[in-house]
């Protein structure tokens, strides 16, 4: 009897979190989504990044893919992906002279249609139209001009954001453009006529995002999720492959979401809708009202902690970075949104400046041995530039690549252990320190063996934690669904900061070139109150 009320309860429960969800920003537990964002990508040290993305139902959809640098989040490229039923599209990062580009062999139709043939010029740049550019963060968007060459766009993190469905039913015009998405096989009946998507893209903005403005005909419908993803930084030279999936949104937007080829400001992580969101915390499900969308996807993406392992023992030369990023900073520091107050924009400290020095997002952490012995640690400042031996304990970039190193670097510009992001300015470096001291408090430290007296070296766990004052959020109204089906009605303040990332990791085998390791998800704690 009691097992079948809890059966019932848990039914109940069931319901009543699908009923809401459907029309708040979560966390996909199955990996799909409308939305997918991305935590890193890299050029740099030798790496290659490849995308994938799928369309997992049976309709026809128009995204967004958006690739944004990894200090300001400034965008460096974003074109519009149209993917029929079951379709996958596959694409890659690569270095170029001075920065990076994105090619593909793949059918699937993008506008510009002419994005990947290299022949078309970006104006006001002379690249070629599939080439990062930094018109973002240069001339009269200058955000540090000393961070203003192509190189910023070697590393960053990107988004893939599900605009709408393209639905045949609406129009004849809707119809015809399924069918030039659609290969043209006997399968899949389409006519593949990837060049005429041009004309219906809207070059001056439409007036209602359900049409394009070249047809005055209604082509799509809100987004309805499916997607599904993978990056993999490959790096030839060594072997290394370092694959991992996205963090899926649901419940994005109820509404279509478009935006031109080129378009910054829209069909962004910003513009869901209805600001509401859907958080799991061990109380249960908080279901929250904001008063915009940035609010509300960052509060689905809030959390009070990260953790996980480190590997860097010398008798498998290992290495370990940890990418920690915080995919709607920029919505709350950076003017090119509108933001024109540059102090502090809660749950964020600050905006990034003219010197790259501030909009630093503080926080604590602990580690510990495999033995979980606690040990002192030098907390990593990633930003440019940072004092020697500070001990501050911040990252100040939106995409940061934390290195576990035991040793000083040698260099005026080093590099960190893995993935190659830069991580010292000409002011001193910034890095992650382990200590075999109980303090940390001098510069001298720096160079200390790490977890001396443990049999396998420096090899641990690690957390990092967001508990500042100011790293909340309090929504309009919130309310807790218990496990028990109860709701219940809360303050519901969001704890922490929107981050999501992954820990790699990889060992050198002393008989052979290539190095060989693997990727491991964060763990993180979420806080509502």
């Amino acid at each position: 009897m009691k097992s079948a009320k809890i059966k019932r309860l848990c039914i109940l429960l069931a319901a009543a979190v699908a009923a809401t969800s459907a029309q708040a920003v979560h966390i996909s537990p199955n990996g799909t989504g409308q939305v997918l964002i991305f935590p890193y990508y890299t050029v740099r040290n030798g790496f290659a990044t490849l995308v994938s993305v799928t369309n997992t139902q049976n309709n026809t959809k128009m995204l967004k893919v958006r690739f944004r640098e990894g200090m300001n989040g400034r965008e460096v490229s974003n074109f519009n992906l149209f993917l029929a039923p079951d379709d996958t599209w596959t694409g890659a990062v690569v270095e170029t002279a001075d920065g990076a580009r994105i090619i593909t062999n793949d059918n699937s139709c993008v506008t510009p249609s002419d994005l990947f043939t290299e022949v078309r010029k970006i104006s006001a740049t002379g690249q070629p139209l599939n080439e990062f550019i930094s018109l973002r963060y240069t001339g009269t968007q200058q955000d540090a001009p000393a961070f203003s060459s192509l190189d910023r766009t070697r590393e960053g993190y990107f988004e893939i954001l599900e605009m709408g469905v393209i639905d045949a039913t609406l129009s004849a015009t809707a119809a015809q453009i399924v069918g030039f998405v659609k290969p043209a096989d006997a399968d899949r009946g389409g006519t593949t006529n990837c060049a005429a998507m041009d004309s219906f893209e809207n070059l001056a903005l439409p007036s209602s995002p359900i049409r394009f403005p070249n047809t005055g005909a209604e082509l799509m419908s809100p987004p309805r999720g499916g997607l599904k993803g993978r990056a993999s930084l490959i790096n030839a030279a060594t072997g290394a492959n370092y694959s991992f999936g996205p963090t899926a949104l649901d419940g994005w937007s109820s509404q279509v979401a478009y935006s031109q080829p080129g378009d910054a400001r829209s069909a962004v992580l910003s513009d869901a809708f209805p600001a509401t969101s859907m958080v799991t915390t061990a109380a249960g499900v908080v279901i929250a009202r904001w008063t915009n969308g940035r609010d509300a996807v960052t509060a689905a993406l809030m959390r009070e902690s990260v953790m996980n392992e480190f590997v860097i023992d010398a008798g498998t030369v290992s290495q370990t970075d940890w990418i920690v990023t915080l995919p709607t900073k920029s919505f709350y520091t950076d003017p090119i949104y509108g933001n024109t107050n540059a102090s502090i924009r809660v749950p964020f400290s600050g905006a990034f400046s003219s010197d790259g020095t501030s909009g630093c997002d503080p926080y604590g952490g602990s580690v510990s041995n495999r033995d979980g012995t606690r040990r002192a640690f030098l907390f990593p400042s990633v930003r440019p530039p940072a004092p020697l031996g500070s001990g501050a304990q911040e990252l100040c970039r939106i995409a940061n690549v934390v290195p576990f190193l035991t040793t000083t670097p040698a260099g005026a510009f080093s590099v960190s252990s893995l993935v190659g992001s830069p991580t010292l300015s000409p002011a001193g470096f910034y890095g992650f320190y382990l200590y075999s001291a109980t303090s940390n408090s001098t510069a001298s430290a720096l160079t200390s063996p790490a977890f001396s007296g443990t049999t396998q070296g420096p090899n641990g766990r690690a957390s990092f934690l967001f508990t500042q004052t100011s790293q909340q959020l309090t929504p309009l109204s919130a309310i807790l669904i218990s496990p028990f089906g109860t709701q219940t009605t809360i303050v519901g303040k969001h704890i922490g900061l929107p981050m999501i990332g992954v820990m790699l990791h990889n060992y050198k085998n002393a008989n052979v070139v290539s190095r060989y390791g693997g990727v491991v998800e964060h763990a993180y704690s979420v806080r509502v109150e």
